[in-house]
């Protein structure tokens, strides 16, 4: 429990602004992993390409949250909120707050050579392993992080009438709502390009497409 005077107000943004560095480095090692499935040639050809498009399209929404998580909502506690708490009392304190240098970054996957054959070219234990143990864990540990902010920023409530924090509720509620479906939606591709690939199957423009459009609609829901 943090104490509400203007210093504790601060002290939680910069702890959070912390947390959404860490949010940041989990997602770049999820990249990181991906990318170098097809650097390495563990699995390469167009349905690998697919999929890396699909990260590379939700990329700026990662970043997005990313900075939002480090950097704008702890400042907007900050200046909206610890420092008109410092202005509204009797005696004027100086309060600091710190925002987290970025530790890593979000990189976009590159595409791998397609075959003019349409052949997958996949190791499949290997990538089945890569995905479950630095994908699929990463991103719900990337969630859980995400419910340790909201859980943390939440405290925060007990300050009523506080339109900012009105304001960063709503986007945490937001947040943690899109990165949970894209979570189960990553999961359910990427398992179904997986097994396709080690049957030698290409996608088709269809099924590309429907992934696609189940991402945007993920992204643009309310």
């Amino acid at each position: 429990m943090y104490n509400w005077n203007p210093q504790g107000i601060a002290d939680l943004a910069t702890e959070l602004s912390k947390i959404g560095n860490e949010y940041r480095s989990i997602m770049a090692g999820i990249y990181r992993a991906f990318n170098n499935i097809g650097v390495e040639s563990q699995w390469t050809g167009k349905n690998y390409n697919r999929i890396a498009d699909i990260f590379n399209q939700t990329k700026a929404t990662f970043e997005g949250w990313a900075e939002y998580l480090q950097v704008d909502a702890p400042k907007i506690i900050f200046y909206d909120v610890a420092v008109n708490y410092s202005k509204a009392g009797e005696a004027s304190e100086e309060i600091y707050f710190s925002i987290a240098l970025n530790s890593d970054e979000i990189q976009n996957v590159e595409n791998t050579t397609e075959h003019a054959d349409g052949s997958q070219r996949i190791e499949p234990n290997t990538v089945r392993a890569i995905v479950s143990r630095d994908i699929s864990q990463n991103f719900e540990i990337a969630n859980e992080k995400l419910r340790q902010y909201y859980n943390q920023f939440n405290e925060l409530a007990e300050l009523e009438g506080e339109a900012a924090v009105v304001e960063i509720q709503n986007q945490l509620d937001d947040i943690l709502k899109k990165a949970q479906n894209i979570v189960m939606a990553f999961g359910d591709d990427v398992g179904d390009v997986i097994e396709k690939s080690i049957q030698n199957i290409e996608l088709t423009n269809e099924e590309t497409i429907n992934m696609a459009r189940q991402l945007e609609a993920i992204l643009t829901s309310k």
